[in-house]
């Protein structure tokens, strides 16, 4: 929800160089929902549900996995390298029409990616991009941001947590072509997320390069771990939820965990003058409690077929074909007949 609140108020301003509204702090104004037990369990997804809270306008619902620490050190929370962005290059890139556009399944291998004036370029985006919430609360709230910027010698590239212009960090590109960027950050929370920006060749006032674009390619967000500490990585979010309840049956960015978490937030919007509609302020509550769902591990009679003895075939994320890989870590699609899925080897 605060990414959708955001990017409203990013739309009012109509430039891509303003600063949306910056994300509101915690209040007590809007009391804490408490989490339900999940219903409608299977194999692919569940339905969660939370005792409503009388004050609030909707809910923001996270779905998370779990993985426990064992040997400490630098543990990835968020990895994207867009490699399942076949449209355009940088060469011809592809323009999207919407304001803002959300990569779906087809498009990254995490949830919550948000591109204000996308611009597709073959396994690289361009435009303001909005990355998915991260858990960094761990080490102290340290954490580290890594990406490959694809540009020109003299950009600028501002990265800012939560749209807190205060905490902004911006670099200037040393290369034409492929750049590798290393920030470190403090203060994360259970909800953090970054703004990306290309602002740019600082002094170009006559906008002699307007045509030349950044694109983001790799990117990665880490920290450092404790052993018996807790990484806590997005599954699926849904930042619009009303009710009690929302369902989470279909769970694309999965990656065949079958052990799910849930909590959410409210949000309650405030206007200080009634009558006018674009002055507004959010409050939002504490997370709940985190809810663990088991997702069912059988396939029932009704919804057995051929596919289930079809043989796998394995293929890593650039499409070339592989032996099983269960001892080689990363991200694979796996086919069998006409099933197709997403596993995650840790």
């Amino acid at each position: 929800m605060k990414k959708s609140l955001l990017l409203l108020s990013f739309a009012i301003t109509l430039s891509v160089t303003a600063a949306p509204r910056r994300a509101a702090t915690r209040s007590s104004v809007v009391p804490t929902p408490q989490v339900l037990e999940a219903t409608d369990v299977t194999d692919r997804g569940f339905t969660a549900n939370w005792r409503e809270v009388s004050s609030a306008d909707g809910y923001c619902v996270f779905v998370t996995s779990r993985e426990e620490v064992t040997e400490p050190g630098r543990y990835t929370i968020l990895y994207e390298d867009f490699s399942l962005i076949s449209q355009g290059s940088v060469i011809e890139p592809v323009f999207c029409e919407e304001f803002s556009t959300t990569l779906n399944a087809y498009q990254s291998w995490t949830p919550g990616w948000i591109i204000s004036q996308c611009i597709f370029a073959g396994g690289k985006i361009g435009g303001v991009i909005w990355t998915p919430e991260c858990d960094v609360r761990a080490d102290g709230g340290k954490y580290r941001v890594e990406m490959t910027v694809q540009g020109y010698a003299g950009q600028e590239i501002a990265v800012i947590p939560n749209s807190d212009e205060s905490k902004k960090k911006t670099v200037i590109l040393p290369n034409n072509g492929a750049n590798e960027i290393t920030l470190d950050f403090e203060d994360g929370t259970q909800d953090t997320f970054l703004r990306i920006v290309d602002n740019g060749f600082p002094g170009d006032t006559s906008g002699n390069y307007l045509d030349k674009i950044a694109y983001l390619d790799d990117f990665r967000v880490s920290q450092e771990f404790k052993a018996d500490d807790d990484i806590w990585r997005l599954v699926d979010v849904c930042d619009d939820a009303t009710g009690g309840s929302h369902d989470f049956s279909e769970l694309p960015f999965r990656l065949d965990e079958k052990r799910l978490y849930y909590d959410l937030y409210a949000a309650m919007i405030y206007y200080p003058d009634p009558d006018d509609e674009w002055d507004w302020e959010t409050y939002y509550s504490d997370f709940s409690d985190k809810q663990e769902v088991n997702l069912k591990d059988i396939v029932g009679i009704d919804s057995a077929s051929d596919d289930v003895k079809a043989p796998k075939e394995y293929y890593d994320i650039n499409g070339r074909k592989t032996a099983s890989p269960a001892s080689a870590p990363g991200i694979y699609i796996m086919r069998q007949g006409s099933k197709v899925s997403k596993i995650l080897v840790k």
